[in-house]
Order: structure tokens, then sequence, then C-alpha cells
């Protein structure tokens, strides 16, 4: 679902090249129906042109932003249908599994972060004890104990 603040970049950016578009349209008119000094003519037009295409450019970059999650939300959406349908029940860690969900892990001093393909993030807590320490994710529901 297009997050409201990303619509209203895209509407706003659109919006200002909409006027850009109509301000170099006018120029070119009045170009071709009124004599003026073509310096400061192609001045202008190279300002508007250069605005018009800087603008496009970040139309273009959110675009892409966002078909770019789309097709990875797609692809894990398949993945965990496909997971609810096995008839096999992950009971233990599953490398593969872990490998193909998660896109990068940052730890810190007492936290953990796990970052999802689909760009989610889900923060856990560490707790360490003599020999062992606990990974706790609490949206996740995941509870882990490795012995050192």
């Amino acid at each position: 679902m297009l997050h409201l603040k990303t619509f209203r970049k895209i509407k706003k950016l659109q919006d200002e090249y909409d006027k850009c578009e109509k301000k170099l349209y006018k120029l070119i008119e009045e170009n071709s129906t009124h004599a003026q000094n073509q310096d400061e003519y192609n001045k202008k037009y190279r300002d508007l042109a250069d605005k018009s295409t800087k603008i496009q450019e970040k139309l273009d970059k959110i675009t892409a932003v966002l078909k770019d999650k789309g097709d990875r939300a797609k692809v894990l959406e398949t993945y965990i249908n496909d997971l609810k349908a096995s008839k096999n029940k992950l009971n233990d860690f599953d490398e593969g599994l872990f490998y193909a969900l998660v896109d990068r892990v940052k730890v810190n001093k007492d936290r953990m972060t796990i970052i999802w393909k689909d760009g989610t993030e889900v923060n856990g807590e560490i707790i360490f004890r003599k020999k062992f320490f606990r990974l706790y994710f609490v949206e996740l529901y995941i509870e882990l104990s490795i012995i050192i």
C-alpha cells in the first residue's frame, strides 16, 4: 500500500512538473509569435528545461523504489504462502530459510535488528548470561537461547 507521505510527495512533484511544462509551452509559444531577445529566451528555456528534467528524475527515482519494493513484497508473499501451505512445519532453525528472508542483521551492544528483504525491520533484545545468550524479538514472538 502506498504510504500517504510518499503519495503527497509524488503529487507535489507531478504538480511542479506540470507547471514547469506549461511555462515551457508558453515560453515557446511567445517566442514563435513575438520578437524577443534570443539570448534571454534561450536562458529561460534552458532553466525551465533543466528544472523539468530534475523533477522528472526525482519522480523516476521514487517510481523505481516503489516498483522494487512491490516486486520484493510479491516474492516474499509467494514464499510465505508456500510456507503456510507446506505440510512440514518449522520446529528448528532453518539456515536456508533465514538467508532467503533476511537481508541483513544489525547488532549493537544489547540490541539486534533484523532487516527483512522487504525492508521491514524487527528489533530484538540480547540478554547475556554466563553460559548462553538469549535473543528476544517481541514482534516475532521468538526467543532463541544459544549456548556458548
